[in-house]
């Protein structure tokens, strides 16, 4: 039997004021002693600079550890605030095999969301 997963909303992060040099490989360091799955950057709203990003945590006990340790701690000479994302707005979905490929879909717009996951179905059916 499988163990059961806990719900990708309750697992994710938002990072605001990240570098935008801070690639994927400076944000898994940040948090070495932690277990990532997945992460995602985008534009913040408010300010139109791709200064945000969403860490997907293996478990929900890494996620608030990494709330509480790391919020004010600098990446790349920035201090970063570290927050829960919004509930609802956040899934992990699988695609093909579970083991294999997974897709965090992290956007405010429902429509916006559907089409982003439209076309990983597509790209992962293909292959």
């Amino acid at each position: 039997m499988l163990p059961l997963l806990e719900p990708a909303r309750t697992r994710i992060i938002r990072l605001t004021n990240v570098h935008f040099d801070a690639d994927k490989e400076v944000i898994e360091k940040f948090f070495a002693g932690y277990t990532i799955e997945d992460q995602f950057r985008t534009v913040n709203s408010r300010t139109g600079i791709k200064s945000v990003v969403y860490v997907l945590f293996a478990n929900v006990s890494d996620r608030i550890r990494a709330c509480h340790e790391k919020s004010g701690h600098k990446i790349l000479g920035r201090s970063i605030k570290i927050q829960p994302a919004q509930i609802g707005n956040y899934e992990r979905e699988y695609i093909s095999k579970p083991s294999k490929v997974h897709v965090l879909i992290a956007t405010n717009s429902e429509q916006r969301r559907d089409e982003v996951r439209a076309h990983h179905r597509r790209r992962y059916q293909q292959s």
